[in-house]
């Protein structure tokens, strides 16, 4: 089962992957942008309460004139806490920046968050509320795990 590893200021927080099948286009672009380490030093740019956390690049990195966009995929499970997602302009413009949901109601209307991802580690759910506006990823890794090894880490949606 593929986990991303987001180390944000020093803390670890994992993501755990929807299956190729469950969100190809999203999955694919994902691990490609962070094979590619696109999101090395990408910024926390705000949290809004109770919502969401949206993270981006630092402008003078990646002018957003040269971002890479990605495809929808269509017919997704509906989003809700803990979802990392694509977000855009609008659900037909998805942009690489990435975005993490923190109410199931707000995700679950929030037009632009267009292409799921993966969900939050089971034991990271408190943790997450933790980031803060400015903090850095400083790397994300995606690790192939065995699902017994990561098993009850594993929320029961995916």
């Amino acid at each position: 089962m593929l986990i991303a590893e987001f180390l944000i200021d020093g803390e670890q927080y994992d993501f755990f992957l929807f299956k190729e099948e469950d969100a190809p286009i999203a999955t694919k672009r994902f691990v490609d942008l962070v094979n590619a380490n696109v999101y090395d030093n990408w910024v926390v740019e705000f949290m809004v309460e109770d919502g969401m956390i949206k993270i981006g690049p630092q402008k003078e990195f990646v002018p957003y004139a040269e971002r890479p966009m990605t495809r929808v995929d269509f017919d997704v499970k509906p989003h809700k806490y803990g979802f990392l997602s694509f977000v855009g302009a609008d659900p037909y413009n998805v942009s690489d920046r990435l975005v993490i949901m923190l109410d199931t109601e707000e995700a679950s209307h929030y037009d632009s968050v267009c292409a799921p991802i993966g969900m939050i580690a089971t034991n990271h759910h408190v943790k997450i509320n933790s980031i803060e506006k400015g903090q850095i990823i400083e790397k994300i890794t995606i690790n192939d795990y065995p699902e017994e090894e990561i098993f009850a880490r594993k929320p029961a949606f995916i």
